[in-house]
């Protein structure tokens, strides 16, 4: 859905996010949006047909990192259509703004197009690896959230949406979510002494977020009540300007 300046307000507010280490769980990971993610955040060429081979490499080492901490991902897809026509004007405009970008980046200029295999090179290698997938008809962020809080585990994305769900054992941005590097606790000894010796309990470091301590924060917000204000925000459903007279009545104190 997308809502308008809430990560950039969420990401400015560091006490909304709680440290954890990521192990022995389940996640549920938004699966295009971590294609995405994993290509651009790495710098990956977009401008010669694509860098597929260290895609696929980054691809692997994520997951295989995962499973070294005794985490067992699911991956979840968006399907390829709507199930109403809300959302249409947002993606036609989306559309319209990719094919001028891919005549931008064509002429050597600066943008995130992503490849046209891109996708298929991130299913194939999710399949080689034996990940758990699915495949959604419209878009997935419901799916995602319901089966975590069916398992009670995280959600790994980046998405705004994400911020608004009550996702019991939280979402964790991949931003916040140190995958490339691998630790371990340090077992004490019976004197309650760090004896230096590391213990077979490897974990990804990360930050996760919860609405029940982002709600703890404004005195009266009930989770209830988050939906409302993401549309109040703006989405890709409903524009801002559509509320401006509601703005115009509010009394700030």
């Amino acid at each position: 859905m997308g809502i308008q300046g809430f990560t950039s307000f969420i990401e400015d507010n560091s006490h909304l996010f709680t440290d954890c280490k990521l192990r022995n769980t389940r996640v549920v990971i938004d699966g295009n949006n971590l294609c995405y993610r994993l290509y651009f955040d790495n710098a990956l060429d977009v401008k010669h047909g694509g860098e597929y081979g260290k895609f696929a490499d980054l691809i692997k080492l994520f997951f295989n990192n995962l499973r070294t901490c005794n985490v067992e991902p699911y991956v979840v897809y968006d399907g390829a259509y709507e199930s109403n026509d809300h959302k249409f004007t947002t993606t036609l405009e989306r559309s319209k703004k990719r094919i001028l970008l891919s005549e931008t980046v064509a002429r050597d200029g600066l943008g995130h197009l992503l490849p046209a295999l891109a996708s298929a090179t991130f299913k194939q290698v999710v399949s080689d690896l034996g990940v758990r997938c699915a495949q959604c008809d419209y878009e997935a962020d419901r799916e995602i959230v319901m089966l975590a809080n069916s398992w009670n585990c995280p959600v790994i994305s980046v998405d705004s949406d994400f911020f608004i769900f009550n996702i019991r054992a939280g979402y964790i941005p991949l931003n916040h979510l140190y995958w490339r590097v691998v630790c371990r606790s340090r077992s004490p000894d019976h004197n309650g002494e760090n004896t230096g010796t590391q213990d077979n309990e490897p974990f990804l470091r990360g930050q996760v977020y919860t609405v029940d301590k982002f709600c703890s924060t404004f005195d009266g917000l009930q989770v209830e009540m988050l939906p409302l204000l993401a549309t109040l925000m703006g989405n890709d459903y409903v524009p801002v300007t559509v509320f401006q007279p509601f703005y115009t009545q509010v009394k700030l104190p």
